[in-house]
C-alpha cells in the first residue's frame, strides 16, 4: 500500500471509530427505527467530512501507528470509548421527556397499561410515548441536531484523534444525570400540580363518602384531569421542553 494512501486510511478508521459508537448509541441517529444502510450511510458521511475538516496526524505518526498494529489497536480502542461516553452522555437528552411522561402516566393510573416500543425495546405508558415523540419532534424541529453534531466535532478539538484521552469530567456527567431526573419532573409541574389537586379531591370524597366506589371514580377522574391539564396548558409546558433542550446544550460544552 502507497504510504499516502496508508496514511488517509489510520486517519479515516480512527475518525469512523469515534463516529460509529456515537452514532449507535444515539437513539435518534442509530435507533432500531433508523434502517442500517441509513445508519452506514451517516457514518461514512460524518467521517468524511470530519477527515476534511480536521488536521490531520504528522505523517511520522501516521506511519508509527500504521505499522506497529499494536499501537493502531490501542488508539482504536480510545477512540471507541471516547465516542461511547459522548453518545451515551448526549442519550441523556431523552431522560427528561420519558421521566416527565412516566410521572403522568403513573399519576392518571395508566402504568397497568403498558404498549411495548419496538424502537427503544422497552415497554412505557401511552403517555410517555407521546412525550417522547413530542421531544423528537421538537429536537428536529428546532434544530438541535445541529448543536449535537457540533458539540461532538468540538470533542475532536478537546480530544485530537490519535492523541491521549485527556481529563474525563465525571463529575459532571453524574451531575448531567440527576439533572436529568429534575428536569423532567419541572417539565410537568403544572400537570403535577393539577393531579396533586385531584388526589387530594378523592382523598377527601373517600373520607366524607366511604360508601363511594373511590376506585372506580377516581380513576375516571384522574384520566380526565390528566388529558384535560396536558391540553389546557400546553403553552406554559411547551417553553419548559424549549428550555430543558437549552439547558443540556450548555452542558454538552463541558462534557
Amino acid at each position: 500500500m502507497a504510504p499516502y494512501l496508508q496514511d488517509l486510511t489510520v486517519s479515516l478508521s480512527l475518525i469512523m471509530a469515534r463516529v460509529i459508537p456515537f452514532v449507535m448509541t444515539f437513539p435518534y441517529f442509530g435507533g432500531a427505527a433508523v434502517p442500517r444502510f441509513v445508519k452506514a450511510g451517516l457514518i461514512l458521511v460524518l467521517s468524511l467530512f470530519w477527515m476534511s475538516q480536521l488536521q490531520t496526524l504528522p505523517a511520522q505518526e501516521l506511519k508509527f501507528i500504521g505499522t506497529h498494529w499494536a499501537c493502531f489497536a490501542a488508539m482504536i480502542i480510545k477512540e471507541v470509548a471516547i465516542g461511547l461516553i459522548l453518545g451515551n452522555a448526549f442519550a441523556l437528552f431523552l431522560v427528561p421527556f420519558r421521566v416527565a411522561g412516566e410521572f403522568v402516566g403513573q399519576e392518571m393510573g395508566l402504568t397497568i397499561a403498558t404498549i411495548s416500543d419496538p424502537t427503544q425495546h422497552s415497554t412505557g405508558t401511552a403517555v410517555g410515548q407521546i412525550f417522547d415523540t413530542l421531544g423528537m419532534m421538537l429536537f428536529f424541529g428546532l434544530d438541535f441536531h445541529h448543536v449535537f453534531l457540533s458539540a461532538f466535532h468540538a470533542s475532536f478539538a478537546r480530544r485530537p484523534v490519535g492523541a491521549g484521552i485527556g481529563p474525563l469530567h465525571v463529575e459532571e456527567y453524574i451531575q448531567a444525570m440527576t439533572l436529568t431526573q429534575e428536569w423532567g419532573m419541572a417539565l410537568v409541574a403544572p400537570i403535577a400540580c393539577w393531579l396533586f389537586i385531584t388526589s387530594v379531591i378523592l382523598a377527601l370524597m373517600a373520607r366524607a363518602a366511604p360508601q363511594l366506589n373511590i376506585m372506580n371514580v377516581g380513576f375516571v377522574l384522574r384520566l380526565i384531569t390528566g388529558f384535560g391539564a396536558s391540553i389546557v396548558l400546553l403553552p406554559e409546558i411547551a417553553p419548559n421542553f424549549t428550555q430543558v433542550m437549552m439547558r443540556f446544550s450548555k452542558m454538552l460544552s463541558v462534557l
